[in-house]
């Protein structure tokens, strides 16, 4: 079918739209839309900021208590084999000990 230009890649002077009036009704919406969606865009950005900054902290505090999570099972890691080798030398007493007897 024939559209406003036809064939579309051939628009130019010499080759004028089939509806002038058309046309130009089409590109003036399509700068009125460009328009009003630079406006919701705009007015979305502050929002959109302040969600990325809000993200950042939760990463940041996230971050945070990992670090002590990963330190405090470093230090019952440690406390877990204090008392196993306590619990092996107790082994070892006991075992020395029924040994003299």
């Amino acid at each position: 079918g024939v559209g406003v230009v036809h064939p579309v890649d051939m628009h130019h002077g010499g080759n004028p739209p089939i509806s002038a009036a058309l046309l130009r009704l089409l590109s003036e919406g399509l700068d009125a839309e460009v328009l009003r969606l630079g406006g919701v865009i705009a007015g979305t950005m502050p929002q959109l900021q302040a969600n990325d900054a809000e993200r950042e902290g939760a990463l940041r505090q996230l971050q945070e208590a990992r670090a002590a999570l990963e330190a405090r099972a470093g230090e019952r890691t440690e406390a877990v084999e204090q008392a196993n080798n306590r619990v092996e030398d107790q082994r070892r007493r006991a075992a020395g000990f029924s040994m003299v007897r």
